[in-house]
């Protein structure tokens, strides 16, 4: 991330900077599922949602843990 977006402000942006490396510390079985995912199906030709089981299950994980870790 460069600059926060315009809809987001920069408190909110300074959180997720700091939470990010902690909340995908929290997911790396799932980071792990997704990136093998990817690459088993070729890099180079990857379709739309060929592995959205795994990024959804990161993507579950990680708002979880972002949320924790806000609290």
């Amino acid at each position: 991330m460069s600059s926060p977006s315009s809809s987001m402000t920069a408190k909110s942006f300074n959180r997720i900077r700091q939470y990010y490396p902690k909340a995908f510390m929290q997911c790396t079985t799932q980071a792990t599922a997704y990136a093998q995912c990817l690459e088993q199906n070729d890099l180079h030709n990857i379709k739309q949602n060929i592995c959205n089981e795994q990024f959804q299950q990161l993507k579950i994980c990680f708002q979880k843990a972002m949320k924790n870790l806000a609290k």
